[in-house]
Parts: structure tokens; sequence; C-alpha cells
């Protein structure tokens, strides 16, 4: 009995420990897939920033090096 008992609480840990690792698993991925969202919205308005830039040199009569 005492045998059996700690076969199921070694089983029991096992099935836990499986279970936190599959939601870390997938908090770790939720956590990628929101980094590439971000990282290409950043890429996004840097690059709409740099057209503005440029335009705003363009009105201002300034040399652009382009």
């Amino acid at each position: 009995s005492r045998r059996l008992l700690m076969a199921k609480w070694t089983v029991d840990g096992i099935l836990n420990a499986q279970s936190e690792n599959n939601a870390l698993k997938s908090k770790v991925a939720k956590q990628r897939t929101e980094i590439a969202r971000l990282t290409q919205a950043l890429e996004k308005v840097t690059s709409e920033k740099l057209l503005l830039a440029k335009d705003l040199k363009w009105m201002r009569g300034e040399e652009d090096g382009s």
C-alpha cells in the first residue's frame, strides 16, 4: 500500500510537471508572437518616420543626399 501510494505521488508529480511545462511553453509561444508583432510595428513606424523626415527636408529645401 505504501509503495502504491509512493508510485501514485510520483505519477501525479510527473503529470503536474508536464502540465506546468505545457503551460509555460504556451506562454512563451504567445510572448514570441507578441514580440514579432511589435517588431513589425516598430519597423513600420520607423520607416514612416524616415519618409516624413525626408519630406520635411525636401519642404525646407535641404539636401537629403539622394
